[in-house]
């Protein structure tokens, strides 16, 4: 199941597409804004080459809930 957890931009931009007879509309939201998080962590990414491997160690943590105390175990494991 999608869904944009009530953020206004993309819920707008949802809309939009709804309006213009888009097949799909949620689904097509939701895998642009997946593409566009995936390009600004690879721009934030690019910008800090060292720590890097570390925040992509975290992003595969936070996939699912996390405590902190967990974050901070796996990566003093690396």
């Amino acid at each position: 199941m999608y869904g944009l957890d009530g953020v206004i931009g993309w819920l707008t931009y949802y809309c939009y597409l709804r309006s213009k007879g888009v097949q799909e509309a949620l689904k097509k939201a939701v895998d642009d804004d997946a593409r566009m998080i995936a390009n600004e962590f690879q721009q934030f990414l690019s910008y800090r080459q060292l720590a890097g491997r570390r925040y992509v160690e975290v992003m595969k943590i936070l996939e699912r809930p996390s405590t902190w105390s967990e974050v901070k175990r796996r990566l003093c494991q690396m």
